[in-house]
């Protein structure tokens, strides 16, 4: 993990204890973990010390999400290619389907097509 501060990975290791899913920007993602890129960053945070995250979505941006699970299963996809308006909602929208596939048991892997076509 990077080097934040100690208010900071206190609330990290407190979420990564406490949560089945983490969805994080790559921004977000990266200040935590010091990793750049999404792989990395995602395996970094499944496997912490003490983490109990079964999936770390990452949004980024233009380039789509990035999901990747505890059983080591990585996907990523591009987002759709839209004239886009505003761009408020968009994130929540994405972070609904993700709950949504999760708590309706959508098996090891939300995908990501279905995610990006939300956000």
């Amino acid at each position: 993990m990077a080097d934040v501060p100690k208010q900071g990975a206190e609330a990290l290791k407190l979420l990564l204890t406490h949560s089945d899913v983490l969805l994080l920007t790559e921004e977000e993602a990266a200040m935590v973990t010091g990793h750049s890129d999404p792989r990395k960053a995602a395996d970094s945070l499944l496997t912490a010390p003490g983490s109990l995250v079964r999936w770390v979505v990452l949004k980024v941006g233009k380039d789509g999400c990035f999901v990747a699970t505890r059983d080591g299963q990585v996907l990523h996809h591009p987002a759709m290619s839209v004239a886009v308006e505003d761009t408020v909602g968009c994130g929540d929208s994405l972070a609904a389907a993700v709950v949504l596939g999760y708590i309706n048991g959508f098996g090891s892997l939300p995908a990501p097509p279905a995610l990006t076509r939300a956000g």
